[in-house]
């Protein structure tokens, strides 16, 4: 969920279900970790075509048993990172570099760079690499992936994206992954906002 506060914040709230299961063993479901953000605007230059905020965000668990079924691992992580959003000819490049503060394992640098194209009025098409890294060096995850949103009307927006991971298998991280979603637009009456990487941060 995002609600746009004005023409330069946004709130944002997320929360996933998670389904945990192999081939003839047990099957685990519940809450995972909620993520809360606000993301500012501070700087935005349309003669330049530039665009620079940043989007603080908390991750921490629900009220569940998540943790003791071991889908969730426990604790709070706060992320903060610096996005910039610069229009180059028909291109839009948007570049973002962050920090995970969290005790023990859960620290870790996060960086990426999305670019993306207006193909029609209602198609555009990303691009992007990320990679984060924990300080302690228990994991590390880069990937490529590409994606779009294609406009089915004024309030809905059909979002897609797949890509894989650099690493093999024994990282224990997916080597493909992707998504399909729906956006729904209750508000049209703020200008776009530069969109954020494809690829949510992972745990």
């Amino acid at each position: 969920m995002n609600y746009g506060w004005g023409p330069r914040i946004q709130l944002k709230y997320q929360v996933p279900y998670l389904v945990d299961g192999t081939d003839g063993g047990p099957t685990r479901s519940g809450l995972g970790k909620s993520l809360a953000g606000v993301k500012w605007r501070f700087y935005d230059s349309d003669e330049k075509g530039l665009q620079i905020s940043t989007y603080p965000q908390l991750e921490f668990n629900n009220p569940d048993n998540s943790v003791h079924r071991g889908l969730t691992d426990s604790g709070v992580r706060f992320y903060f990172p610096i996005e910039l959003t610069k229009k180059v000819g028909s291109f839009e490049i948007n570049p973002e570099v962050g920090y995970w503060f969290a005790d023990k394992a859960g620290a870790a640098w996060a960086t990426g760079i999305v670019v993306g194209r207006d193909v029609s009025k209602k198609l555009e098409l990303d691009a992007e690499l990320y990679d984060t890294a924990n300080t302690n060096g228990s994991n590390h995850w880069n990937t490529f992936d590409g994606g779009g949103r294609y406009k089915l009307g004024e309030h809905f927006v059909l979002l897609f994206m797949a890509g894989r991971s650099f690493r093999g298998p024994a990282s224990s991280q997916p080597l493909f992954f992707g998504y399909l979603g729906m956006q729904f637009l209750f508000s049209m009456k703020h200008k776009k906002e530069s969109q954020s990487l494809l690829l949510s941060p992972p745990r």
